[in-house]
């Protein structure tokens, strides 16, 4: 999930960096 995440966060930065947080916060939902 580590490696999923940090390939997601980079895809996101790269098209926005306001999407990185709303992914990163996707992500902590699905892990909690």
């Amino acid at each position: 999930m580590k490696i999923f995440k940090m390939r997601r966060r980079k895809h996101y930065q790269k098209h926005q960096g306001h999407r990185q947080n709303y992914t990163e916060i996707q992500i902590v939902s699905i892990n909690g």
